[in-house]
């Protein structure tokens, strides 16, 4: 017995239906594709700068304040800093806290827009005032860039890509921009659009998977009735 091309065909397409549940998933055909661009960052004059500016490069990990599109209270407070020799945070009666209980945030770090210049947090208990004292110190520019980065290896091969041709794509999302040190060159990668594939819609996903599963069957099964019906000349 010899089967036919149009029987043959029909029993593939029906196994690669059926098998749909199994394939598929690892694929992932559905959900959102993450852009991602890289600009370099260099330090000229003590300060940084950002070779090409994007309205999509935001916060930057490890230095806050720095790409405030609408300053926060926190960095409108310590924006008033930056001139200044130090502040107060009124919190009387906090003596064991770790950290400024005033300002929520962990990044060393700050810089302020279109200024570049860097500064590390200070805090300390001011027991007269019963207040923690909060006090700027500006650093060397070029020495918070190498604190706050990773070389480039140790990132996705989406992020070493993006440092490579300027872009890439990822289903990771960065919320905020990351630095990497490129052979001593610092870069920074953030997400810079979206690409989205099929809804990521779990149910639907369920359902077209059934019926897939289901017309495969169908087809198969209509595959075996070509090979024993005697009109179609198959199976003598």
């Amino acid at each position: 017995m010899v089967d036919s091309p149009p029987r043959i065909a029909l029993i593939i397409l029906a196994l690669v239906l059926i098998t749909v549940p199994f394939w598929a998933p690892p694929l992932d055909i559905t959900g959102t594709e993450y852009e991602y661009s890289a600009t370099q960052l260099t330090v000229e004059d003590d300060r940084i700068q950002i070779r090409q500016d994007s309205p999509r490069l935001r916060q930057i990990d490890g230095l806050d304040c720095f790409r405030e599109r609408s300053p926060t209270r926190i960095c409108g407070f310590e924006s008033g800093l930056a001139g200044e020799t130090s502040g107060l945070a009124p919190y009387p009666g906090v003596r064991h806290v770790a950290g400024d209980p005033s300002l929520a945030s962990q990044d060393r770090y700050l810089a302020f827009p279109s200024d570049g210049r860097v500064f590390k947090r200070v805090t300390g208990w001011n027991e007269s005032a019963q207040s923690y004292r909060l006090t700027l110190e500006r650093v060397n520019a070029s020495q918070a860039l190498e604190d706050v980065s990773r070389p480039v290896d140790q990132y996705s091969p989406a992020v070493k890509q993006a440092v490579e041709t300027g872009g890439s794509q990822s289903q990771t999302n960065l919320q905020e921009a990351i630095v990497v040190d490129a052979s001593g060159r610092y870069y920074a990668v953030y997400t810079s659009g979206t690409t989205s594939l099929l809804s990521e819609e779990p149910d639907s996903e369920r359902v077209l998977g059934f019926l897939t599963v289901i017309g495969g069957a169908m087809l198969l099964f209509g595959a075996g009735a070509m090979g024993t019906d005697p009109a179609s000349g198959v199976g003598d």
